[in-house]
């Protein structure tokens, strides 16, 4: 690997890309194969979910994994929420890069590019805590900055060599999120709230995928003793 001269060190690593749109919907086919259900519906309070069950009948438990939403759900006040925003270009990428750099002006930006199984690429990004906004909406000038980077850093973005490549961004859509960060990190327990066994499972922050399978097992081993009558 050949690094730019403005870069100080970098490493290489073997790793794994997810392709969050079929792989959330892989899970929720699994889910269905598996007999499970689903319902929309809107909650002010964590406890009214008990009245959702597919049967009809008051649910065992409840497993809340609502992110954000705890704070209001479970009165949870280290909950808060870390903006970010990437764009999805068409143009193709050969491997993940990830490149940190300081910029006095913007010290909470970074720069990230993922390949897409589908095609194109995954472009960010920022790490805000407590943003002003919430209503995701799109900051322009910080996309200008991301693609400027992109470009310099990964130029086969941009090369018609690789991949037949445009010569310019072709931009499919910009997206903005907010990670649901945790205070004190993860919480993964059970409690009893009024009389309804519930078990926490939120305050991933800007790594639910990662940790999704790890966080889910334990999560079943809690909803597991529960229903096995442990006592708390």
């Amino acid at each position: 690997m050949v690094l730019p001269s403005d870069i100080g060190f970098g490493f290489e690593f073997d790793g794994v890309v997810i392709s969050t749109t079929i792989y959330l919907n892989y899970l929720l086919l699994e889910c269905v194969g598996l007999g499970a259900t689903y319902k929309r519906v809107n909650l002010t309070k964590l406890s009214d979910a008990i009245k959702y069950h597919s049967t009809g009948k008051p649910a065992d438990l409840i497993v809340n994994c609502s992110g954000l939403l705890s704070k209001q759900l479970v009165n949870d006040q280290t909950v808060y929420p870390v903006r970010g925003q990437v764009l999805l270009v068409e143009n193709s990428c050969p491997n993940l890069l990830t490149v940190e750099y300081h910029d006095p002006d913007h010290p909470n930006e970074m720069l990230y590019i993922m390949p897409r199984k589908e095609g194109g690429s995954v472009i960010g990004g920022c790490f805000l805590p407590n943003p002003s906004d919430n209503n995701g909406s799109v900051d322009y000038e910080l996309a200008e900055r991301i693609l400027k980077n992109a470009e310099k850093y990964m130029p086969k973005l941009l090369d018609p060599n690789f991949n037949n490549n445009p010569t310019e961004f072709k931009i499919v859509r910009y997206q903005v999120g907010y990670r649901p960060f945790r205070e004190d990190g993860y919480r993964i327990e059970k409690e009893i709230v009024k009389g309804i066994k519930v078990v926490h499972c939120y305050g991933h922050g800007g790594a639910g995928y990662q940790s999704s399978y790890g966080t889910c097992s334990k999560s079943v081993s809690l909803v597991d003793s529960f229903l096995s009558n442990y006592k708390l």
